[in-house]
């Protein structure tokens, strides 16, 4: 399967990780281009990624700079300290993106927060989701913005316009230009799927006619954040291993950092107008102690009505939302 590559001006395909590595080192690919994996639907910057990012000669760990917020105003000057000192090959990318101004800088009272980001885009598409199917709005090309999530390939984001997704291609946050122990501490927060790990998959196709399947798993938090609702995809296949259907269950509740949890579903009473939902086992606690009887309601794993016959399937955590 191929790595695909959207820079500035194109989208291209990359066959393999030596093809990637290959078109890094000869400057076809630049460090601030976004790659996005085989099988994969998230986002990454090139100097992400470990070993491609070696081959640009000095990794993004070493951008050695320090972002402040300014009480007279958020500019980001990335271009002059890229531009003027070139810390690696590619900087040329940013130089480019970045507005060049005297009044631009890094240090000091000037400059960004971490959680904001610059739009780099000439116009900048605000969606209602991050499906990015429905528009709401735009920014213009050097606004600041304040970067609240990330889901898929979009940020979640605030400004004088309001909430809104915007596509990771189009804004540079500011803390992938900060000290290391920043950048992955934002890094995390933004990307908090990368920290799940899934456990005990499997699954129960009820029989006799009845269209019920029920999914199990566990989800270990490996975070240094406490998560609550957790957005899980099971793709299910057959036996070629080819795609037959993707299910999306959105789970409500609290998974400590460095805690697993069970999952289950809180089923509506019979002629209740209430909907299904999908909890972890410590959100179900919390409520059955206001009410004791839903008890009655609580089956262990994902129960969905599914009529597809299926003998594999795979799980993937998608996205998690760091608890206030």
């Amino acid at each position: 399967m191929s790595w695909l590559v959207t820079t500035d001006n194109d989208q291209f395909s990359a066959k393999s990780l030596e093809d990637l590595k290959k078109k890094a080192r000869s400057g076809e690919l630049s460090p601030g281009d976004l790659v996005q994996p085989p099988g994969a639907r998230d986002w990454l910057y090139a100097f992400e990624l470990p070993e491609v990012g070696e081959c640009f000669g000095q990794s993004s760990g070493s951008l050695d700079l320090e972002i402040r917020r300014s009480p007279l105003g958020k500019m980001f000057g990335i271009a002059l300290l890229l531009g003027g000192i070139g810390l690696f090959a590619g900087a040329w990318h940013y130089y480019q993106i970045i507005p060049k101004s005297a009044d631009l800088q890094l240090l000091g009272e000037k400059g960004m927060s971490q959680d904001e980001g610059l739009v780099t885009a000439t116009s900048a598409n605000i969606y209602a989701s991050p499906e990015g199917t429905k528009k709401i709005g735009s920014f213009g090309k050097d606004k600041t913005i304040k970067i609240l999530d990330k889901k898929y390939s979009f940020f979640l984001v605030e400004s004088d316009q309001g909430q809104g997704w915007i596509s990771v291609k189009d804004i540079a946050p500011a803390y992938l230009f900060a000290k290391d122990k920043i950048r992955k501490e934002y890094d995390e927060r933004y990307n908090t799927h990368r920290h799940i790990a899934i456990h005990q998959e499997s699954w129960k196709q009820l029989e006799h006619g009845v269209p019920i399947t029920i999914f199990n798993f566990q989800l270990q938090n490996n975070s240094k954040l406490d998560l609550d609702h957790f957005e899980v995809k099971v793709k299910l296949m057959n036996e070629d291993k080819k795609p037959l259907q993707e299910l999306v269950f959105n789970i409500k509740g609290l998974i400590e950092k460095g805690d697993t949890g069970k999952i289950g579903t809180l089923s509506p009473l019979e002629g209740s107008d209430q909907k299904i939902e999908y909890l972890t086992f410590t959100e179900f606690q919390k409520r059955r102690k206001l009410n004791p009887v839903l008890i009655k309601q609580w089956t262990d794993g994902l129960l969905v009505e599914l009529n597809q016959i299926f003998p594999d399937a795979s799980f993937k955590i998608t996205h998690a939302k760091v608890k206030e």
